[in-house]
């Protein structure tokens, strides 16, 4: 404090007066209050320090499960790609032929299905083409659209500076004519 006792600055502000009883309790009674908005807020920032302690665990839950995901989901694209493989190199035909399989309808049933194959195979193959095709304009579109904005930027400096210089060169004859005469 200020160095003054319980003697302190009384209602007149006189060192050595008494200290009124009612200041006493009013000065008791703030310092208690303030105590007791310490506490609350001490309790309440010890909540949002728990709660932000459960997000964080959540949100670490979160991440490890969208890891796993992510591999999960490698594991089964990888899958796909073999089993693709597999089906191409599928010959039921072949193995029909050499085990001397009669039946007529399976025969068809299996020649519709390798020329599907065959269809998918020409089909995907294409659209692969196609996709690749794609992003190699995608990317020659984004450069010329870069090349034509450095390029109207360029244009518009050398139309900004071909005023200025108009201007100056107006500003200078003026300045001629004036010293002409």
């Amino acid at each position: 404090g200020s160095g003054v006792g319980a003697a302190g600055l009384g209602a007149a502000g006189v060192l050595g007066s008494p200290i009124r009883p009612g200041a006493a309790k009013a000065g008791a009674a703030a310092q208690q209050h303030r105590e007791g908005y310490i506490k609350d807020r001490l309790a309440q920032l010890e909540a949002e320090l728990d709660n932000a302690h459960t997000r964080e665990g959540a949100l670490e839950a979160d991440a490890r499960r969208v890891e796993v995901m992510r591999r999960d989901l490698a594991v089964a694209k990888a899958r796909i790609e073999d089993l693709e493989k597999d089906y191409m190199k599928l010959d039921v035909l072949g193995h029909m032929a050499e085990h001397g399989s009669e039946d007529d309808k399976l025969r068809a049933a299996w020649e519709t299905a390798s020329q599907f194959k065959k269809r998918y195979m020409e089909h995907k193959a294409e659209l692969d083409t196609i996709r690749l095709a794609a992003a190699r304009m995608q990317t020659q579109l984004e450069e010329a659209n870069k090349l034509l904005h450095e390029e109207h930027r360029k244009r518009f400096r050398l139309e900004d500076e071909t005023t200025r210089l108009g201007m100056e060169t107006a500003r200078i004859k003026d300045l001629e004519t004036l010293l002409n005469k």
